[in-house]
């Protein structure tokens, strides 16, 4: 008995770090694409004079934005009825990509000017990120990147919010889809 016991507990441990590692490199080859559609370096130091350039990502992976039922919507929203964004758990491997692709040069503890609750308004230089990432999980090799003016603490839809969607074979994107919504600021 003790000795089949053994085989499936590798089993279920390889297992789960193939998973994680997929999810790992899935998340960053999204992440990579998503990137290039907000604001460079290069920009970033003309207009600011300082570099604040890329998307900050929340590490934590929330709600699936398909209902079970019809999964050919990708366009539904991740938001509950209250209009509130609940993740579902801490992801490590969100995190690791989180602090790889941290701008040196984010304040994040600094005092931020904001308006619209604690979305991130910026009189003149910014000292943050401006937008930031959430990522949904969806079944079958699929995931979806919701970004979002920056916001402190958890993220809110608000204002004009660009929603890309992902599916993989293996670790390869695909498909992609890009499109815009815009959010009244509550």
């Amino acid at each position: 008995m003790k000795i089949h016991k053994i085989p499936k507990c590798s089993i279920i441990i390889l297992a789960f770090i193939s998973c994680s590692s997929l999810s790992k490199i899935r998340y960053k080859e999204a992440y990579e694409f998503v990137d290039k559609d907000f604001l460079s370096k290069e920009v970033s130091e003309q207009e600011f004079g300082k570099d604040v350039s890329g998307v900050y990502i929340y590490d934590l992976v929330y709600a699936n934005p398909l209902e079970e039922k019809d999964s050919s919507n990708i366009y539904k929203n991740i938001l509950s009825e209250k209009g509130e964004i609940k993740p579902l758990r801490k992801d490590s491997n969100l995190k690791d990509l989180s602090k790889q692709n941290l701008n040196g040069n984010w304040e994040l503890n600094s005092q931020f000017s904001t308006v619209f609750n604690n979305v991130v308004q910026y009189k003149k230089t910014p000292n943050g990120p401006l937008n930031a990432a959430i990522f949904s999980e969806i079944k079958h090799n699929q995931l979806r990147i919701d970004v979002v003016p920056f916001f402190i603490g958890s993220p809110k839809y608000c204002g004009t919010i660009t929603k890309y969607y992902f599916k993989f074979d293996k670790t390869k994107i695909i498909e992609s889809k890009k499109w815009k919504d815009h959010y009244e600021c509550w």
